[in-house]
This record gives structure tokens, sequence and C-alpha cells, in this order.
């Protein structure tokens, strides 16, 4: 059902390519040329090697393929989860698993947000955080170690895409801790990830370390006098910095400015202006996970979307702070730790609601996670009890005697 949805929804509305770099640097890649320095390059990697460059129908394929690809997270996720699935007195949990993944299908896919603004790497970031995730849970209870080595390919590959991913290794230095495993599967974890970031960085640019400069860019975006007016007016504060460069007393604008010079001013805004860096912190926590994006919601639908599209959060935050069973789980606990770390890199820089887009999967796979296995967990209980009631086990009983 969300396979389908995903892919008549995809196929029918246009593509919106509003990030035409990613475009411009994978032409450079297909061509053989190795001058980089601003972007990242794991997406655009993907979009070099894709058929049909320049059409956005084929880009909508490779889109379709990292969203089959997170229903099929989804699907493991749940088979991991009800170890009773296969049982006859299952109906009604099966018919609710159905309404639950009609739901992700809408949360969960970008094109939903119809003619709202978009980055074209959401589904890949969308699959491989749910790939990350997944791990992550499935880690309490598995030694296995191809889990280590799915999450060290996948996070190797995610900071090639997003390099602020690199926040997230703390979270399996958690979870290494909380399954008892040995340190070792955690550096095996380390070198996996590092080892396919300096491998594609070498294969693509020709640097065994490639890191893109775009840091001081958004170091500066996000922490400048002008910085919380322009959240606010355009729910991302990219553009504030042509202004904040004339107040640092510079001629540059935002594409001639130097790493160092927006470091410099970023630091200048810190000792100058702490209560305003304070208040800006604050609004682009709320900016990043709790805003609906009516940024381009023309419509009455489209603002309905995307006050839709941010409730997961609401909902997981709500049950988390309220529910300490849920937040005391490890679905629960790791799922904070997860957001917490994926945020901090965000919040200290630059923030905008498409960023919290990956984040449904966390949402979504970690209650899902909790209510299957409680109820998993409920349903041996009962079994445990039949089995043990005299009433419902004849046999139990004369045991029982027997032994009196």
């Amino acid at each position: 059902m969300a396979v389908c949805l995903s892919t008549v929804i995809a196929l029918k509305y246009p593509f919106e390519d509003i990030m035409p770099a990613y475009r411009t640097q994978a032409e450079m890649l297909s061509q053989g040329k190795k001058e980089f320095g601003f972007l990242p390059v794991g997406y655009s990697l993907l979009m070099a090697n894709w058929t049909g460059l320049a059409f956005s129908s084929h880009l909508k394929m490779l889109q379709l393929i990292f969203l089959w690809g997170t229903w099929l997270i989804f699907s493991l996720a749940v088979v991991k989860s009800i170890p009773l699935f296969k049982n006859e007195s299952k109906f009604k949990k099966t018919s609710s698993l159905i309404v639950c993944l009609g739901i992700c299908s809408l949360f969960l896919n970008p094109y939903f947000l119809i003619g709202v603004i978009r980055v074209s790497d959401n589904g890949l970031n969308i699959f491989l955080l749910a790939i990350l995730f997944y791990c992550i849970l499935a880690l309490e209870t598995s030694r296995s170690l191809l889990l280590w080595i799915v999450s060290g390919l996948t996070l190797g590959y995610l900071i090639l895409v997003r390099p602020n991913a690199v926040s997230l290794i703390p979270v399996f230095f958690i979870s290494n801790r909380h399954s008892g495993l040995s340190f070792r599967s955690f550096l095996f974890f380390l070198f996996t990830a590092l080892l396919v970031l300096c491998a594609v960085s070498f294969a693509v640019t020709g640097q065994p370390f490639y890191w893109p400069a775009n840091g001081g860019y958004n170091l500066f975006a996000g922490n400048n006098p002008y910085s919380f007016s322009e959240l606010i007016s355009n729910y991302n504060a990219e553009y504030s910095l042509d202004g904040a460069l004339k107040w640092c007393g510079l001629s540059e604008n935002r594409f001639t400015a130097t790493q160092e010079q927006f470091v410099l001013c970023t630091r200048k805004f810190l000792f100058e202006e702490p209560t305003v860096f304070f208040q800006t912190t604050l609004y682009k926590i709320f900016n990043l996970l709790f805003r609906p994006n009516l940024r381009l919601a023309d419509t009455t639908i489209k603002s309905v979307v995307q006050v839709l599209l941010v409730i997961p959060a609401y909902c997981w935050w709500f049950s988390f702070v309220c529910y300490r069973k849920f937040r005391k789980s490890w679905p629960g606990t790791s799922a904070f730790w997860l957001l917490v770390f994926y945020s901090i890199p965000f919040v200290f820089t630059n923030t905008d609601p498409r960023f919290r887009i990956p984040l449904d999967t966390v949402y979504i796979l970690s209650g899902l996670s909790f209510i299957l296995l409680n109820e998993s967990k409920q349903d041996s209980a009962q079994h445990r009890s039949s089995d043990r009631d005299p009433q419902n086990n004849p046999h139990q009983e004369r045991l029982e005697s027997h032994a009196f």
C-alpha cells in the first residue's frame, strides 16, 4: 500500500529541482572533473551515475528507489517487532499495521509536499537515516556483526551527503554500551564508516579526506544579528548573510567571503550579542523540530498539509515527556539520543523545517517498535498465564497436584 501510494504521488506531480548546484556538480562528476570545495558530494555522485542526468523523470525514479528502500526498512522493523505475528488471533493487529503504514506513506514522502519547497536529496537522507535507526533498534537484542557493518557503510555515505551526520557517532557508542557488546564492535563500526568516507572521497575528488567548505557559511548564517528575524520570515537564516557581513565590517557578499571571515564574524557576534545568540538558538530549536513549513503554503490545503506533517514530532515528544515506560524503553531512549545528536549541528549553525523531514523515520519507527514490542510482550505474558491456569491447562493441573 505504501509503495503504491508513494509511486503514484511521486510520478504524478512534477519534480522541483530547487538545488541546481547539485545538478551542476553532478555534471562535473560525470565529465571526470574534480574541482570541488563548497558542497558535499554524496548526492551529486548518485546523480552523476544515473542514466539520463538531464531529465527530471529519471531523477524521479532515483527518488522512488530511496522511498521503496525506506518501506523495506519499515517492513523489516514490523517483522522483527512481532515474534507472534503469524498467530491467527492477530487480525486486529494486522489491520492496525496497514493503517499505520498508510499514514507513514504520507509522512515520509517528500512528494506529498505539493508545490512546497524541498531539497532533492531528502529522499536519500530519509532512506539512510531509516537504515541507521533500524540498526540501532536491532542492536539491543542482536550481536550480529552485520548490523555494525551496515551501520558503518550507511553512516560513512551519509556523511558524504550531509557532513553534519558525523554527530551521530555518539549514538552508536551509547548503543554499544547499552547492549553490553565489546568495544571492539564500536571501533569496527568507526573503521567501516571512515573507510567508506575516505574511499569514496578519494575516488570522486582525488582527496583522501574531502570535507566541504560550507561550514563557516552555515555557522555565520545562523549566528548573526539578523538571523532571528530572517528565521521568522523565511524559515531559514541563509539570506541574512549579506547584511550580516556588512555589520561585521566586510565588503564581501555571502558568495565571496572566506571560511575564516565567517568564523571571525561569528565570534564577534557571540561576544557582542550573547543575549541575541541565546534567543536565536532557542528559536532555531523550534524552527527545526516543531514549526510547520508554511513558507510557500499559499493555499489552505498546503497549510493543512504542512501542519499534518509536523504532528509526528509533537506526538513523539509528548509521549516521551509524559509516558515513563516509553521514555525508559530502548525505542524511546535511542530515538531521543539520535534526535539530540542529529539536531546539535543544525541548532548551532542554521536550521530549516525541511531538515526535519528525515526525522519522521525516527519518530514513526520508534513509536511503531515500542507499540508492537509491548503488544508482543503482553501476548506472551497472556500465553504464559493461560498455560499456568489449571482451567485452561488440565495437564498443568495434574502436574501441580502430583507435585503437591
